[in-house]
């Protein structure tokens, strides 16, 4: 009883990234209490995320920071230093073993298929800069706008306001 007491009693700073189809990543760095859900650390994490609920799977994220997630639903994998491993449920069931239960060191990953991207821990819990550019931090890191698309789109805007501003003279 006292290790199942002192489980709950302990804490965990996991790296949450969160991959989205636009080429960003959002990641951030969540204190939860040590054996927390995945659906207690999306939640804790504060972003905006609709749950949809089934007896099967319990909770899953049904659209993250405005984004659909595919008909199977926005898979989370979890890195504990040996490689990305897919974890089956948010909270369904009461054991671990039906779902992920959050430990120190973790990386939690999700995202819209496929193989999230390589942050290291202590990219996104320690403060040091990420490696890959790729996302969107807490923050959001890298987007795949480059520089020409906002070149011609302040030439547009500015055309757009010469003319409208002269028209009538």
């Amino acid at each position: 009883m006292v290790s199942f007491l002192a489980s709950f009693s302990s804490a965990a700073e996991v790296a949450l990234v969160v991959t989205l189809p636009n080429n960003y990543s959002y990641i951030k760095c969540v204190n939860m209490p040590g054996n927390a859900d995945g659906f207690d650390l999306l939640n804790k994490a504060d972003i905006e995320i609709m749950w949809g609920y089934d007896s099967i799977r319990g909770h899953y994220p049904a659209r993250i920071l405005g984004y659909e997630c595919p008909q199977d639903g926005c898979i989370l994998h979890v890195s504990r230093g040996e490689g990305w491993v897919r974890e089956e449920g948010f909270d369904r069931g009461l054991s671990c073993s039906l779902h992920y239960c959050a430990q120190e060191g973790d990386i939690a990953a999700l995202g819209y298929g496929g193989t999230p991207p390589d942050f290291e821990f202590r990219e996104i819990c320690r403060g040091e800069a990420p490696s890959t550019a790729g996302g969107l931090t807490g923050n959001v890191v890298a987007s795949g706008i480059g520089d020409n698309q906002i070149i011609a789109s302040l030439v547009l805007i500015t055309l757009l306001v010469v003319y409208f501003v002269y028209r009538y003279w």
